[in-house]
């Protein structure tokens, strides 16, 4: 069974620093407190951090949030290059090595980091299937990445050569801003919707606004699209979500999300396995309100890039699924681009892709609707079918003479697979093999009683 593994790259996460004694310290609402860029200890009156370019870039008024939003300072003066003054507005007892966000800035800092640069090849090396790159602010960030992945290919045999899909994680307001250049930097690049350091930076009242729209422009651009971040939250301590994080969950299948993420409830709580089966069935009733997920996919505009071959096969394959009433549509893809297409349209036909590459099946597992298998060798449109046909009867999702549609993209590799579209009836493909079969057989007796005379059997060696 293809199964998707997604590397995370932890970005340029920015701190404070440990604290004198290593005790935390009280920070009191109306008082001053200074900030410092260095490695040396903080204290209750200079806190410091290592990312020099927050305190650089600073200036009177600027908002610091600490630990997630939970303390805030605004800076009121500049002492120096590296050190500046700040108003505490929002107090507490805050703990060392917190984070540190700043919301107006948009920080001359690479979301590719050396310490990221290290885990890429650990990630490249063992062939993982996703890499997500955290804190994206601008299309640059992402291409740095890209780079990264050329270099590593370049010295490699074809067949060593990776293609993970990248996962932009949307954290920063600057983003929101720059989203299309984001998607438009890369073909691999897809889409996450890091709900938890977005709602820090972009207030929480954007969150959902931002998350609608960061969803829709994925769609657009025919892009994977994963919702994330305190979707049942509560379950890290309780058995049973509340009916909040229930619609939540929903509404971003709604909103027409590919995936939902869970963090924190299955990483330390309590009741991962519930969260996972609540989760699950949450997404499988959403995923019934065809009524809901038919409006959605009309507000969708997938023509932004232009017409394509690929898309009105897409089209009519939806189209043609629903006025057959066929029970799947069976995708016959190299890249798994064709796969997401029709993913995009949200039909409500299973969507089997097939692929004869591990990687693009393991991936091809993030989209809506998609189940990915691995199709044997052949050599022409026949051949697939009867793959096809094979791998379906194995798993017996579909029943004999159960009306499919049969749809590929452009295919480099099996041209005569390319931008095609066939209505099939299942059991059609084995059937006409086997009668092939039988033709051949009585041809070859008729030939060997000198009764019909055939060069094609002729020059059969199994025949001779």
């Amino acid at each position: 069974m293809p199964v998707g593994i997604l590397g995370d790259l932890c970005g340029p996460k920015v701190r404070v620093g440990v604290f004198v004694d290593r005790q935390p310290i009280q920070l009191v609402q109306g008082k001053h407190i200074r900030v410092r860029s260095g490695d040396e200890p903080g204290s209750v009156t200079c806190l410091t951090t290592t990312t020099a370019a927050v305190v650089r870039q600073l200036e009177v008024g600027n908002t610091l949030l600490l630990d997630d939003g939970n303390f805030r300072l605004r800076m009121t003066e500049r002492i120096g290059e590296d050190e500046i003054e700040c108003l505490i507005e929002v107090g507490g007892l805050l703990k060392e090595k917190k984070g540190i966000n700043v919301p107006e800035l948009r920080l001359a800092l690479s979301a590719f980091t050396e310490k990221d640069r290290r885990d890429a090849q650990f990630i490249l090396e063992q062939k993982l299937d996703f890499v997500a790159l955290s804190f994206v602010q601008r299309a640059a960030d992402i291409l740095e990445l890209t780079s990264f992945i050329d270099d590593f290919n370049r010295s490699k045999e074809e067949r060593d050569r990776v293609h993970p899909e990248i996962i932009a994680k949307i954290e920063k307001p600057h983003a929101l801003d720059d989203i299309d250049e984001i998607i438009a930097a890369h073909p691999s690049v897809n889409i996450m919707v890091a709900r938890g350091d977005l709602g820090v930076e972009a207030s929480f009242e954007r969150v959902p606004t931002a998350q609608k729209m960061l969803i829709a422009k994925a769609n657009a651009a025919g892009r994977a699209v994963i919702t994330a971040t305190q979707m049942l939250e509560t379950m890290m301590n309780s058995p049973v979500p509340t009916r909040a994080e229930v619609s939540d969950v929903a509404n971003a299948v709604f909103d027409g999300t590919d995936a939902v993420m869970l963090s924190g409830e299955t990483a330390a709580g309590k009741y991962p396995l519930e969260t996972v089966r609540m989760m699950a069935s949450i997404c499988l009733h959403a995923e019934t309100q065809h009524t809901i997920l038919a409006r959605m996919v009309a507000e969708v505009d997938t023509s932004e890039g232009g017409f394509s071959f690929d898309d009105a096969i897409a089209d009519a394959s939806v189209a043609s699924a629903r006025k057959a009433e066929a029970v799947a549509i069976i995708v016959l893809t190299v890249s798994g681009k064709m796969a997401v297409r029709v993913s995009k349209r949200k039909p409500t036909q299973l969507i089997i892709a097939m692929t004869q590459s591990w990687q693009v099946a393991n991936q091809l597992n993030l989209l809506w609707g998609v189940h990915p298998l691995i199709l044997g060798k052949f050599s022409d449109t026949d051949g697939a079918l009867l793959e096809c046909e094979r791998a379906l009867r194995a798993r017996e999702w579909v029943r004999e003479n159960d009306t499919l549609v049969v749809c590929s993209g452009a295919n480099e590799f099996h041209t005569g697979l390319s931008n095609t579209l066939k209505l099939h009836s299942f059991g059609h493909a084995s059937r006409a093999m086997t009668a092939r079969a039988h033709w051949k057989d009585a041809l070859g007796v008729l030939q060997h009683k000198g009764r019909v005379h055939s060069p094609a059997i002729d020059s059969d060696p199994n025949h001779a």
